[in-house]
């Protein structure tokens, strides 16, 4: 009987141990490299110790210098063992931990992001490191982005996927399962009705102006100065007529900043079957020197994701998460509770124990 309540004692505490570790959140983890600074430090302290030791031996022997000092200092073990969990405990409070409820009347701020994704045939080509194609590669990349927005807190996000013409895949929210959701819905391969040619008389298969046109109208103009949009193409129009230049020139005007995600090899053209009522074979690849004029026409930041994964982390930090940011007055929610303060505590107590163990270590 014993054995019995006892293991469903520990099965009751290994679930509630799960739930509480799903519900921490940072808000800054990349500063978790941080935690390798000591290993660092001891590879250091290794090295100046052989130093001094090869230093010594020109004198004669380490074992008859060291028992002609007078004072030695007896180690304590404990010292680096308390300085260790110290350093852990402060960088887990620098790194922003939360969890549980805090204020009820708090509101999500943050920027409004409208991702947009393009959908176009070119897009199709698998020219990445690995077995996807451009398309997938770019909805995987958008995927990131939105964790990253998720693990700050705040930020909205809104979709336009486009082609010939644009259309509106998800408003902007703060529901990044929701986004997720959306994601897994889009099938580069099977183009929507809403964005594929009306009829023979459209000049091009790709129209970014239109989308990035589209992308300004979807944002909240209350919010001005807290939006950005996130472009993710290959810029391969075959028109060529510069068509971006008026989604660029509107973006400017509400002083939305455009940033361009490049997907896809600039350095080698990839030749796609393309079928329809005939099959035609068209070249393609990443016109990188675009993806650039539209992001600094667009005063925006330019990413050569090319053909490796999308480090939307990186990205997040730098363009996005350090900018001004807006209060959403109509998306007022439950804010998560910070605990920083409790690691800080803890940490400055080990702290204090390692120097005071330090101090007390007597002399031999």
């Amino acid at each position: 009987m014993i054995p019995i309540v006892a293991a469903s004692a520990a099965g009751a505490w290994w679930m509630d141990l799960r739930t509480f570790a799903a519900d921490v959140r940072f808000e800054r983890p990349f500063l978790f490299w941080l935690a390798l600074a000591p290993i660092a430090w001891s590879i250091l302290g290794l090295a100046a110790a052989k130093s001094k030791r090869r230093k010594l031996a020109a004198f004669g022997k380490p074992a008859s210098l060291y028992a002609l000092q007078t004072l030695r200092r007896k180690p304590s073990r404990w010292v680096p063992w308390f300085a260790g969990v110290a350093w852990s405990l402060l960088v887990l409070a620098v790194a922003g931990p939360n969890w549980g409820q805090g204020e009820r009347d708090g509101v999500a701020e943050g920027r409004d992001i409208v991702a947009v994704l393009d959908l176009s045939k070119s897009m199709l080509a698998k020219d990445l490191a690995g077995t996807q194609s451009r398309w997938q590669a770019a909805v995987d990349g958008l995927r990131e982005l939105n964790r990253a927005a998720k693990r700050r807190s705040g930020h909205r996000i809104g979709i336009v996927i486009f082609a010939a013409r644009p259309a509106i895949l998800l408003p902007a929210t703060t529901d990044h399962q929701h986004i997720d959701f959306k994601l897994l819905d889009i099938d580069g391969e099977q183009q929507p009705n809403d964005i594929r040619p009306k009829d023979d008389f459209d000049v091009s298969g790709t129209r970014i102006g239109l989308a990035l046109k589209l992308a300004v109208k979807l944002h909240d103009e209350r919010f001005e100065g807290a939006r950005d949009i996130v472009l993710f193409t290959d810029a391969d129009d075959p028109e060529a007529d510069r068509e971006w230049l008026g989604g660029v020139s509107s973006a400017r005007a509400a002083g939305i900043p455009v940033h361009v995600v490049g997907v896809g090899d600039p350095g080698q053209s990839h030749t796609l079957l393309i079928s329809g009522e005939k099959e035609e074979a068209i070249s393609t690849k990443l016109f990188e020197d675009v993806a650039e004029s539209i992001a600094a026409e667009g005063q925006g930041t330019y990413v050569p994701m090319r053909r490796e994964p999308f480090d939307a982390e990186a990205f997040f930090r730098q363009a996005i998460d350090g900018r001004s940011k807006r209060l959403i007055d109509d998306e007022s929610r439950v804010q998560r509770k910070d605990r920083s303060a409790w690691f800080y505590a803890t940490g400055g107590l080990f702290l204090v124990l390692a120097w005071w163990r330090g101090r007390s270590t007597g002399a031999e």
